[in-house]
């Protein structure tokens, strides 16, 4: 009797142990007693064997299994970026012999694996083991390399189409309610007995067409869309791939594009046609009863690319075709118009992911298998911390790309088929994983400790030779200590580290939780004493309130100070003085990288002259008299109008409003001061507008041509005038202006009597606080006697003094114009006067 069988999926290695245990006979001799029963040391001997195969962990095996005998590396040139990305993996008589070596006439027996060991669903596309295969593989990791396993003449066949893309068509089976044919002048045909196909037949002038019903599914935005095709005769051939089914007869297929496209023959030799894309191609590309490939690359909502591809080794006819399109295609139309004798078979239609590069497979040399990547033991230990390096024992364990232990990347410090040692991460505790080519190993699980907490070192990063710095940790508990690099340092239990030679050191700060010991660490600085270079750039002298150029130094990351002496000055982080005070300071720089060293430059700070200036309005007839004063006896004195000179103090007169400005230099310092003279608030204070700005107690007369009388009367408001000549209103007047070259500048003219007012402006506004200067010029138009005494007034109040005209000159063209002035400040007026 069969005392039990053994599961099949239980044989791996060490079969001698594995085999079932059957046919056992029993006897007295053969089983001890316990309680009067027998106990047979078979079935103790089964119980042991069961629970070692189950504690062991024995690796289970990379790829198929048992079975298959070979294995190829199939590298890709760019890694897939998505997930169940669909590749193409072509075999040649080239790689593989002829026919191909240990492969199975038909490719059943070929098996894929990702680089995580998942089975990846593949579609046989073409097998010909006397020359080239295409086969498409569906990966489910990403990533860059493959395995294809074979030399199995029992393995089942398992190319499937449907389960590699995204959308898969083979006409295999009635494509009623997943197709829509429509049939004008033509017939549309499926043959499923044989490989699938769909065969679309004109035999009129009008069309005939194909379209899938549903919307084919896509796994991203960006796709490829591509059909198998071969066409018995040529007129219009369009393949479409649109946004909408179509299924109307009597219509064309609804063009994705602004334009037509597809295969016309326009002047093509028999069975013969040319590419049309929005115009014909130069010569003819195809030709009937040959395969080819129509494939779009389309990105929903922009990209719509065409080409076509001879089919036998995906040759491209011509250039890939280009353009934009806004709808969502989900959909393929095949559709023949316009004259009989055009038929197409449609082979099959797929839908598969794109990449920004489309993969290529190389495929590597063939191996025998199966090679078990396998872990035994990690030499004992069973836990370990961060950064400490572990032992692990196996089998093929060489070329190893990865080591990880839950997950996270342990470093691999050495390494041989049969032992790795890597050093430990920070990651949790979990399962050992060693990734090779050849596949990955079993998981081992394996317990790591965390790290202690340890706060950052504290201290500073430079110390002198010879001199002692102290570091701080807030971790209590931890110890100090130094590793000498370039340089050389002793460091106390306390972390006070002392320079010994110059260098970089680095200090450390170890502190153990009783299980792991976390280290931190800071590079510092061991710096010699030395004598700095001299101070350059700056000025040896400058004036108080005036700045130097930049002090610099050779030796960066100073700081910048200044020691007053008889004078102070001010700097700048950036090594920029200002004078303050005259006299001399010491401008001084420190480097301080645990040595303190400086040096200094003396400065003279020279005096620079306070300026003021004054106006004088009054005192001087005709004109403004700006003075100057400086605190400095004899400085030189330059003013904005060019006027020089040297003193105490200076002036310049001046009759024009505007700012005028007065430097004092002593001792190459300089000082400048602006007075602002005034702009003229009186309009037409030259009358040269005539009889217009102003008003007058007197009334106006007009000069009336070819009369010189009008001023003749005296009495009551009579008169005034304004022009350009005494003797044009009175024949015993005399005068003509004297602010014009030639005295024909208008001036106001009066036959005065009693205390009229001769000139007034009312309603002017003023401002607070501010000094107004009123000045006029006079003259007496004769010597009748009687003088005219002529003064200013603001609101009733005399401003300045009272002039009395001198006595005119008889038939004198000009009787002298006097100037007559005075100033007037507002105080807190602040209304109109």
């Amino acid at each position: 009797m069969d005392l039990i069988h053994l599961p099949h999926w239980l044989y791996r290695r060490k079969t001698e142990h594995m085999t079932r245990i059957s046919h056992t006979t029993f006897n007295s001799s053969a089983f001890p007693k316990k309680n009067g029963h027998l106990f047979p040391q078979t079935v103790i001997t089964f119980v042991w064997l069961l629970a070692f195969i189950l504690t062991n962990h024995l690796a289970i095996a990379q790829g198929p299994g048992t079975g298959w005998n070979f294995s190829r590396n199939l590298s890709l040139n760019t890694p897939t970026t998505l997930a169940n990305y669909q590749v193409k993996v072509t075999l040649t008589t080239a790689l593989m012999g002829s026919p191909y070596t240990n492969v199975n006439a038909d490719g059943s027996d070929l098996r894929f694996y990702d680089s995580r060991n998942n089975l990846c669903n593949y579609w046989i596309e073409s097998f010909n083991n006397t020359g080239t295969s295409a086969i498409w593989v569906k990966v489910p990791a990403t990533g860059s390399f493959l395995t294809m396993y074979y030399g199995n003449a029992a393995a089942p066949a398992m190319s499937d189409g449907s389960g590699v893309f995204d959308y898969f068509e083979d006409f295999k089976t009635d494509f009623t309610g997943r197709w829509v044919k429509a049939e004008n002048g033509g017939t549309v045909t499926q043959d499923i007995t044989g490989a699938g196909t769909v065969k679309l037949d004109l035999t009129s002038s009008n069309r005939v067409s194909i379209s899938n019903i549903n919307p084919f599914p896509t796994a991203s935005a960006s796709f490829f869309l591509e059909t198998k095709h071969r066409e018995g005769g040529y007129h219009r051939v369009r393949y479409y791939a649109n946004s909408a089914v179509h299924s109307n007869p009597n219509t064309m297929a609804p063009k994705p594009t602004t334009f037509d496209y597809g295969y016309f023959p326009n002047g093509s030799a028999a069975g013969r046609s040319k590419i049309f894309w929005n115009g014909y191609s130069a010569t003819d590309l195809l030709n009937i009863n040959t395969d080819y490939l129509t494939r779009w690359r389309i990105t929903d909502g922009s990209l719509y690319e065409w080409s076509t591809l001879l089919m036998s080794d995906y040759s491209l006819l011509e250039a890939p075709k280009t353009t934009s399109v806004a709808q969502t295609i989900r959909h393929l139309s095949v559709q023949l118009t316009e004259l009989g004798n055009t038929s197409t078979t449609v082979d099959w239609v797929r839908v598969r992911k794109s990449q920004a590069n489309d993969p290529v497979v190389s495929v590597g040399a063939a191996a025998a298998y199966p090679q078990v990547v396998r872990i035994d033991n990690t030499g004992g230990a069973t836990v370990a911390c961060p950064n400490t390096n572990i032992t692990i024992n196996g089998s093929n364990l060489s070329a190893a790309t990865s080591v990880t232990i839950a997950g996270v990347n342990a470093n691999i410090v050495s390494n041989t088929a049969t032992q790795i040692v890597a050093t430990v991460g920070n990651g949790p505790s979990g399962n050992i994983v060693v990734s090779t080519a050849s596949g990955v190993s079993n998981s081992y699980p394996f317990l790591v400790n965390q790290l202690p907490v340890v706060a950052a070192i504290t201290g500073n990063l430079n110390v002198c030779v010879g001199n002692a710095v102290p570091f701080s940790n807030p971790t209590a508990g931890g110890t100090w200590s130094v590793s000498n690099g370039t340089g050389s340092a002793s460091i106390s239990s306390t972390g006070v580290l002392t320079g010994i030679s110059t260098g970089t050191v680095i200090v450390s700060y170890n502190f153990s939780n009783g299980i792991c010991v976390n280290q931190v660490s800071l590079t510092v600085n061991v710096n010699a004493p030395g004598t700095l270079a001299p101070i350059a750039g700056g000025s040896p002298e400058l004036c108080v309130n005036s700045t130097s150029l930049p002090f610099t130094h050779p030796v960066s990351g100073g700081s910048w100070s200044i020691s007053n002496g008889t004078g102070s000055a001010s700097v700048s982080t950036a090594g920029v003085v200002t004078g303050v005070t005259a006299g001399t300071a010491t401008v001084i720089y420190t480097v301080n990288n645990g040595c303190v060293n400086t040096v200094s430059k003396t400065i003279t700070i020279k005096p620079t002259p306070s300026v003021l200036v004054k106006a004088n309005y009054c005192d001087i007839p005709g004109v403004v008299r700006i003075r100057s004063y400086s605190n400095i006896p004899g400085v030189s004195w330059a003013w904005s109008t060019g006027e020089t000179s040297t003193g105490d103090s200076s002036y310049v007169d001046v009759n024009v409003a505007g700012d005028y400005v007065a430097t004092a230099t002593y001792n190459g310092c300089s000082a400048s001061a602006t007075m602002s003279i005034a702009q003229e608030l009186v309009t037409n204070g030259d009358f040269e507008q005539g009889n217009i700005g102003f008003s007058s107690d007197y009334n106006y007369k007009a000069d009336i041509p070819n009369r010189n009388d009008e001023l003749v009367p005296d009495q009551g408001r009579d008169g005034y005038g304004v022009g350009v000549n005494g003797r044009n209103y009175h024949s015993n007047f005399w005068g003509v202006d004297h602010t014009s070259a030639n005295g024909t500048g208008n001036f106001m003219l009066v036959n005065g009597h009693g205390n009229l007012v001769v000139w007034k402006n009312s309603n002017v506004p003023v401002i607070p606080n501010t000094k107004y200067y009123f000045s006029a010029w006079a003259m007496m138009l004769n010597a009748a006697g009687n003088n005219a005494r002529l003064r200013f007034e603001v609101n009733g109040e005399q401003v300045g003094t009272t002039a009395v005209l001198d006595s005119g000159i008889n038939g004198a063209a000009n009787n002298g114009w006097t100037k007559f002035y005075g100033d007037w400040t507002s105080g807190d007026t602040t209304t109109r006067v």
